[in-house]
């Protein structure tokens, strides 16, 4: 596994450390299939170099695109993500931006506005807009709604002092989407085969991607053990241990998207 060498905590620590919620669960996915992980900590330019030519064999968190995919299998790591919304506690569930009119709303200064937001809405934009402000203004009067990932929110609150003051709203801002890793086509543990299940008439996307590991290869089991692991709730106690929240709290009802 290839990171670069800056820290993501709880995903990973600053190299050499390479503590975090990337190293457990990929390490537990290698030693069911008997192997064993390595992680390789460089700069993320020549990181994508080694990975696009097989050097390295994967990248734990990987956002599809079509041009990755000209080197790249991507397949779902089992770490759930969604945007969620935050308010105080006694706010009542907000399940559609609609709900909003007439409140205020923290952006980041240039960031982009979600759509579907009614028009009568406030916006307040501070210059630096990071986790401890957003709380802070919405405890304390001065914004209604906050909207961020949930996995790094979760861990940043759960120690915070104000954390009951506060409330996720879990089904307002597009639902949920798997993480993807990005596994190279290259790599000596990957046997490419066209994939059957390839639609030219659909999008390319990391449903439909015009090659597949073949069955017998190191990668499609690494694949099906990340599988097992998210059936098994073993993914899910490891987000709870990294995170503070169990994704049983928000993936009810929760849509996918492409």
């Amino acid at each position: 596994m290839g990171y670069r060498t800056t820290s993501r905590i709880p995903k990973i620590a600053a190299a050499p450390d390479n503590s975090g919620i990337y190293k457990a669960l990929y390490e537990e996915a290698a030693q069911r299939i008997g192997c064993k992980l390595t992680i390789i900590r460089l700069p993320k330019q020549r990181l994508m170099r080694m990975l696009n030519s097989g050097e390295i064999d994967f990248y734990p968190g990987f956002t599809f695109t079509e041009k990755r995919a000209e080197h790249i299998h991507f397949a779902i790591n089992g770490l759930p993500s969604l945007n969620v919304g935050l308010t105080l506690a006694e706010v009542r569930e907000v399940t559609d931006y609609r709900q909003l009119e007439g409140k205020t709303l923290l952006l980041s200064l240039g960031g982009p506005v979600p759509d579907g937001l009614p028009q009568n809405i406030n916006f307040k934009t501070p210059p630096e807009l990071n986790f401890h402000t957003a709380i802070e203004m919405i405890v304390t009067n001065k914004a209604d709604f906050f909207e961020a990932e949930i996995a790094e929110l979760s861990y940043y609150l759960k120690s915070h002092p104000d954390r009951e003051r506060v409330r996720f709203h879990y089904h307002c801002c597009g639902g949920y989407q798997p993480l993807l890793l990005g596994f190279s086509r290259q790599s000596p543990l990957y046997n490419s085969e066209a994939n059957p299940d390839y639609r030219s008439s659909l999008p390319l996307s990391f449903k439909n991607q015009t090659h597949r590991s073949t069955s017998d290869s190191i990668a499609t089991r690494f694949f099906r053990a990340l599988q097992r692991m998210q059936e098994d709730g073993s993914t899910h106690a490891l987000f709870e241990e990294h995170y503070g929240i169990h994704p049983r709290n928000f993936l009810d009802s929760m849509v996918t998207k492409e």
